[in-house]
């Protein structure tokens, strides 16, 4: 399977990138995107089996990205960070996902229902409905319940009642916890402000 990974933290990118590579069969990354439109213009030119796909991205997210695009002869799997009620929605329509942090055994899963979906010649590509369904759970239900937090010692989910506030610190954002830590994201603190419910924060 030729696979694209789509996401714009860098380390969910290399640490999928690295689990695909040592832990699964018969899959070949050919690409890592840090956005939608990276995405779009490397499918043009190199067609590709599945896409792994996170959910939440600055400027476009990856909803916004499938309804993109004119064809979608590839499969989905989604990266997210979101709660059991969630993920059951994407399992009821047959539509594979990752939660981060991602675990190895969920990946081979995926892949294998891929492969076999492939085999058999049905058609892999998601279907419209489907995906509007996905995009109403997540935007009403689960928005706002995690964070991923990227830092230098790898990628944390936090639940976002962990929070206690948020702090720009030049290009990073220092994020406060309850707990009395406190994390150095590699992300600028717009991003945060995007995904964060503004009615909290």
């Amino acid at each position: 399977l030729h696979a694209l990974i789509v996401d714009d933290e860098l380390h969910a990118r290399d640490n999928l990138s690295i689990l695909l590579q040592n832990y699964v069969q018969d899959v070949l990354v050919l690409g890592k995107m840090p956005s939608a439109e990276d995405a779009r213009r490397f499918i043009e030119n190199n067609p590709v089996d599945v896409v792994f796909l996170d959910i939440k991205m600055p400027g476009e997210d990856g909803f916004e990205f499938l309804e993109s695009l004119p064809q979608r002869d590839f499969a989905v799997v989604f990266t997210t960070a979101y709660n059991e009620f969630a993920l059951d929605a994407f399992k009821a329509n047959a539509i594979d996902y990752l939660e981060k942090p991602i675990d190895i055994d969920d990946l081979r899963r995926a892949v294998e229902k891929i492969k076999a979906l492939k085999e058999s010649e049905k058609p892999i590509g998601i279907k419209d409905n489907v995906v509007d369904l996905i995009k109403s759970v997540v935007n009403k239900q689960m928005d706002y319940e995690k964070t991923s937090i990227p830092t230098r010692d790898g990628l944390i989910i936090v639940n976002n009642n962990e929070i206690i506030h948020l702090e720009a610190s030049e290009i990073y954002t220092v994020v406060y916890l309850a707990t009395g830590k406190k994390h150095l994201s590699s992300k600028n603190i717009k991003v945060f402000e995007e995904n964060l419910n503004p009615n909290i924060f």
